[in-house]
């Protein structure tokens, strides 16, 4: 594991904890940190979430997580020993979307050919 790998995976864990204990905004909902990327020189951060539970539109998640970021660098900085604390951009993980999407297609694709067979 490279030391680019680590970086990111102890980003990910900890802001993942930070957002768990650290934030109690009942407007947040169920939050999970699926990845994190940072630029090589570890001064950018890219933050991907994904949600449960929040009734609003997931823009409204990843605002009220951007409007966070100082806080959430902060403790960061408070928990990762680096040179920089890199800053922090929350984005919307669009993978477990398209995996839905995808198995709702090949569940129909089933069900249609299960139909067919039965036709025959």
């Amino acid at each position: 594991m490279s030391r680019m790998d680590k970086v990111q995976k102890e980003i990910r864990q900890q802001v993942s904890l930070i957002v768990q204990q650290e934030l109690q905004d009942p407007r947040m909902g169920f939050i999970t940190i699926t990845r994190a990327e940072v630029t090589p020189d570890l001064r950018q951060a890219r933050i991907f979430f994904t949600t449960f539970g929040i009734e609003d539109p997931i823009e409204d998640a990843a605002d009220m997580l951007n409007r966070t970021s100082g806080v959430i660098r902060r403790l960061l900085g408070e928990r990762i020993r680096m040179k920089f604390t890199p800053t922090i951009d929350f984005f919307y993980d669009e993978s477990q979307r398209k995996c839905d999407k995808i198995e709702e297609i090949i569940e129909r694709i089933k069900k249609e050919k299960e139909t067919d067979d039965a036709d025959k």
